[in-house]
């Protein structure tokens, strides 16, 4: 069985469990600590870093991007 758990550890930091069990034991385990970041800031870093944000698409199965900018 797939199994995962987020938290808030702080205002701006999420952690993230993944989880496969079987027969009631853990076999195996991912944890993720990410960083939350404001629309504004995450756009001020893909500038600096020399890249843009042209937007979402939401596609059946996931989240890909959009082609609005090429």
């Amino acid at each position: 069985m797939y199994e995962q758990t987020v938290k808030t550890l702080s205002g701006d930091r999420l952690v993230k469990d993944y989880f496969l069990r079987q027969g009631g034991r853990v076999v195996a385990h991912q944890q993720c600590v990410f960083r939350v970041l404001s629309e504004s800031r995450g756009n001020g870093l893909l500038q600096e870093c020399g890249f843009r944000f042209t937007g979402l698409a939401v596609s059946d199965n996931g989240v890909e991007a959009d082609d609005r900018g090429q």
